[in-house]
């Protein structure tokens, strides 16, 4: 027992001894030096401080943002000579106002708006033969909307709805066929811009096909 006492107290001077010597073999040290107050000075300046400069050779840029530029303003009349499907021909006259409605495209090569249009038609039909010799027109007036979507700065394309009220007259006829004087008209067309205000137009509807000009300011 006095033996292993002995011993024991030997060890422990032997330990207090190295430790003494080499601090570095404490228990919890890794044998890699602390960082001191220095250190941490230079951390907190490396995290506060500006950010490295890019590399050398390289440019870091940011692509600017791309803004629709707005569609054109249809303003102004056109003169439209009409083609019936059932073979008659006649005149038509319109006239656009914008509508102050922003694009809903957003699309920064293809522009949109909306206009306003107020139409007067005159279309002529008539027939003769060794029997008889008929004819009737009508008189039609409508006002729509539609969507002008310009594919480029000079060419647009566009569907129309509009709202109208006919008239119809007959010459030589015995039974008159009935129709009702409101009509609803879809109708598609395009514009191609001649010049800053010339436009001309075809358009495809309840009348027929329509071909003209207007001038747009």
């Amino acid at each position: 027992m006095r033996i292993f006492i002995f011993v024991t107290t030997l060890v422990t001077l032997f330990a207090r001894v190295a430790l003494a010597v080499d601090p570095s073999g404490a228990p919890g040290s890794s044998g890699v030096p602390q960082p001191t107050s220095a250190n941490f000075s230079s951390t907190e300046t490396a995290v506060a401080g500006t950010p490295p400069a890019s590399p050398s050779g390289y440019l870091a840029t940011v692509p600017p943002t791309q803004i629709a530029a707005p569609a054109p303003d249809l303003k102004g009349p056109s003169a439209l000579g009409i083609l019936s499907y059932s073979g008659g021909y006649g005149i038509g006259v319109r006239f656009a106002l914008p509508l102050g409605i922003g694009s809903i495209l957003n699309n920064p090569t293809v522009r949109d708006g909306f206009a306003a249009e107020f139409a007067f038609d005159y279309i002529h039909w008539s027939e003769s033969n060794y029997a008889y010799n008929w004819s009737y027109q009508v008189y039609r007036l409508a006002g729509g909307i539609m969507w002008d979507i310009w594919l480029s700065n000079e060419f647009a394309i566009y569907p129309k709805v509009e709202l109208g009220y006919s008239r119809w007259s007959y010459n030589g006829m015995a039974i008159y066929p009935n129709y009702s004087p409101l009509f609803l008209n879809g109708a598609a067309g395009a514009m191609y811009k001649v010049t800053a205000g010339l436009v001309v137009r075809a358009e495809i509807g309840y009348a027929g096909l329509a071909l003209g000009a207007g001038w747009m300011f």
